[in-house]
């Protein structure tokens, strides 16, 4: 890997020591990274006709494109994926160590190769400043499996993961967790819109496993979604412990007031529309309290869809809370198929879908074959103090175990 090279004097990348002997081997901190004399690459700015570059593929993964030569001279590859743990970054994963400034150094130099993915083997990864992912596209981030990689996510009160600006971003195989206590996050992940306006979505999660914080820590919501649209979460399992914090918020106004460390925000009300939650677990599983969590809230959004395999409740009044206000003012199409409804250790009844007072409009879309375990009601009303504008689709199908279970209180 070759970026900004003089001639005579070496260069450096990711701001680590970079050397060429006489035989053109090229070593990075000491250690060979680069050999000379393999087979012609045609690097003609950098290179004389008879030398050439082999790269390091524990560093780069299988190089999957050849290297190429900038309009400036700089030399760099597409490879996949960059390893954290790579001595050139050298991520411990030992759940003690701060790896915050090395994961983000292998995200800079796989944004410099242009292979947009990045490799966090088995480990535990502590992360005590936020990830920067903003204005990013097509990246890929995966680990070994959600039981064998963790992020621990420990900002103290700042975003865990920013992907503020950012399109098509893909999380797969590893567990995402927030800190307990002050070294808690307020958000886990902080998705959306940058002041510009301009959309921010399309992101997909397969096989996370998303850990909120423990009881009594400053934390807001594990999944934060603010003018964020389309975004996809398949087989994934979300756990709440802390009471008042919420499990996924997904809205078009920035009701916690969350900020970026690295980006300005878009301000007042924003598009978000399709959230689709698919397959895995949603569970709240904090003490009873009047300040119980929030396993979903929505305000402002339009085409939610959730359809996880099972969803639990130990405290919380409902599992999907609607606050429909703004300007759009309203919470529309809310599809719920095939899900199994449990309340949790304490078994006490709740409503599936609570309806906070505002004089916005909830359109229900579809909520069918669904198995309500402990639920007073589907829909709950009572905290409406006006008219609401509520609209229903097509409720069929459900099975209930608790009696009376009602249609809409």
């Amino acid at each position: 890997m070759i970026y900004n090279y003089n001639a005579g004097t070496g260069f450096a990348i990711l701001n680590s020591a970079i050397s060429v002997d006489a035989s053109n081997n090229v070593s990075l901190n000491g250690k060979l990274n680069v050999k000379g004399d393999v087979t012609s690459v045609g690097v003609s700015s950098l290179l004389s006709s008879n030398q050439s570059l082999a790269l390091d593929t524990s560093v780069l993964g299988n190089v999957t494109n050849s290297i190429s030569v900038d309009a400036s001279g700089n030399s760099y590859t597409k490879a996949s994926p960059v390893n954290v743990k790579h001595f050139a970054f050298g991520a411990t994963g030992n759940g003690v160590t701060n790896d915050s400034t090395a994961i983000q150094a292998a995200i800079n130099y796989a944004a410099l190769c242009g292979c947009k993915r990045v490799k966090f083997p088995a480990g535990t990864y502590l992360i005590t400043t936020g990830l920067n992912l903003t204005e990013l596209s097509g990246w890929i981030f995966e680990g070994d499996s959600e039981l064998s990689t963790t992020l621990m996510l420990s900002t103290s009160g700042k975003p865990g993961i920013d992907m503020i600006g950012s399109n098509r971003i893909k999380f797969m195989n590893m567990e995402i967790m927030a800190a307990t206590g002050t070294a808690a996050p307020n958000v886990g992940l902080l998705m959306g819109r940058d002041s510009s306006g301009a959309s921010a979505g399309w992101h997909r999660f397969e096989n996370i496993q998303f850990q909120g914080a423990a009881a009594g820590s400053t934390f807001l919501a594990m999944i934060y979604q603010y003018g964020s649209e389309i975004n996809d979460f398949k087989n994934c399992e979300l756990y709440v412990y802390n009471a008042g914090s919420i499990g996924v918020f997904f809205g078009g106004m920035n009701e916690l007031n969350i900020t970026s460390q690295y980006q300005t925000i878009a301000t007042g009300q924003q598009s978000s529309t399709t959230f689709k939650w698919d397959g895995g677990h949603l569970a709240d599983y904090s003490a009873l309290t009047t300040t119980a969590p929030k396993l979903i809230r929505l305000n402002n959004c339009r085409n939610v869809n959730i359809c996880p395999a099972w969803m639990c409740t130990s405290s919380s009044i409902a599992y999907i809370h609607c606050w429909p206000n703004g300007a759009f003012n309203t919470v529309d199409t809310i599809n719920v198929i095939g899900v199994r409804c449990e309340a949790g250790e304490n078994g006490n009844p709740v409503n599936f879908i609570n309806c906070e007072d505002t004089s916005g409009s909830i359109r229900i879309g579809t909520i069918m074959g669904n198995i309500f375990t402990a639920t007073t009601a589907i829909i709950n009303t009572n905290a409406i103090t006006h008219n609401p504008n509520l609209y229903l689709g097509i409720i069929m199908g459900n099975n209930f175990n608790v009696s009376p279970t009602y249609m809409i209180i």
